[in-house]
């Protein structure tokens, strides 16, 4: 569920998603300072990759949706720096 904001502390995630109905699969790596589910939780949508650890030690912090969203609403910079995250996300895709 696109429920939480993940901020990797340390090691690593890896989301897989896999579409068996046309055998498209899609991998993303995150690593140490990256966060992942801000749209996901502003846009109230599921995550449609599965998340697994990479690294063993891997250390994140969890922060809940509705918490998220408050802080996203009162904290202009936070605003700003999501987009910037999301700006970067989109350039490491191309």
């Amino acid at each position: 569920r696109g429920d939480k904001v993940l901020l990797i502390l340390e090691g690593s995630l890896l989301a897989l998603r896999e579409r068996p109905e046309s055998r498209e699969r899609a991998a993303v790596h995150f690593v140490a300072g990256d966060s992942l589910g801000e749209t996901l939780v502003l846009r109230r949508m599921h995550y449609p990759y599965d998340i697994f650890a990479v690294d063993r030690g891997t250390r994140l912090l969890e922060l809940a949706g509705d918490d998220f969203e408050r802080l996203f609403r009162q904290h202009p910079e936070l605003q700003r720096s999501v987009v910037d995250a999301l700006t970067n996300k989109v350039i490491a895709l191309g």
